[in-house]
């Protein structure tokens, strides 16, 4: 990382930027995306990884200690990230866009609480980040089915990460409002259940949120070796049933 950006970290982060640096073999880039607005962001491939900054001089400990973890699950640990099929019926850049978000979002089930852990101050961030759209799901644009979804998975982020009884409340009254409290109970528990494994884990959002399973893929980087692959989930799905058979 360059010593600028670097020297601005806490110790934690730049023992975290140390040891990513040092498996992948390659310096985490600083970029400046002006389209940013007041949050970092970070991109991946399997040539490393870069932190985006919506300006020169924004570069927050807690925020910065977010997209490092987003960066040692994918170049590290080496979790899949859900892209859309390319081959699927329905392809679309906006179904590309709706999955690389909603991988985004099972990613933060992980992340978060790790980083609220670290700094404490970040957990009324993700609670008003998380009640806006508890509260104002029905005037963001989207589709009943969209609006369903939304509210489903951050219903599931708010049991499993807060314990506001307030914001509990609140998104319990989201999805009685919407009529999908049969769909909730059994999915926070699948999800938590899933939580160490990717591959079942984004088949269980996929199931729950009413995503044809064809739609999705799962991309693996090896960032040491500069390499990738890509596995539809479809036969992911089949190859872990037939393993249950193998097994069974």
């Amino acid at each position: 990382m360059n010593n600028f950006y670097f020297n601005l970290l806490d110790r934690n982060n730049r023992l975290l930027v140390q040891e990513i640096e040092e498996i992948i073999g390659s310096e985490i880039e600083i970029k400046v995306d002006v389209a940013r607005i007041n949050k970092l962001g970070c991109e991946v491939d399997k040539d490393g990884a870069t932190i985006l900054l919506p300006k020169e001089d924004y570069f927050p400990n807690s925020s910065a200690y977010h997209e490092l973890l987003h960066i040692r699950r994918f170049c590290v640990h080496k979790i899949p990230r859900i892209l859309a099929c390319e081959n699927f019926n329905g392809w679309n850049s906006k179904l590309s866009s709706a999955l690389i978000s909603l991988d985004n979002d099972i990613e933060h089930f992980i992340i978060v609480p790790e980083e609220i852990k670290q700094y404490k101050m970040r957990n009324s961030y993700w609670e008003n980040k998380v009640e806006n759209i508890l509260v104002n799901y029905d005037s963001l644009g989207l589709i009943k089915d969209d609006q369903e979804r939304r509210v489903l998975i951050n219903w599931a982020f708010v049991h499993h990460v807060f314990s506001c009884k307030e914001l509990i409340d609140k998104a319990n009254t989201a999805i009685n409002n919407l009529c999908i409290v049969d769909r909730t109970y059994q999915f926070i528990e699948e999800v938590v259940q899933a939580l160490d494994k990717k591959e079942i884990l984004t088949q269980v959002f996929f199931k729950h949120l009413k995503i044809p399973i064809d739609a999705g893929s799962l991309e693996y980087l090896d960032c040491i070796n500069n390499t990738s692959y890509v596995i539809q989930l479809k036969e992911v799905q089949q190859n872990q049933y037939s393993r249950s058979l193998r097994s069974g």
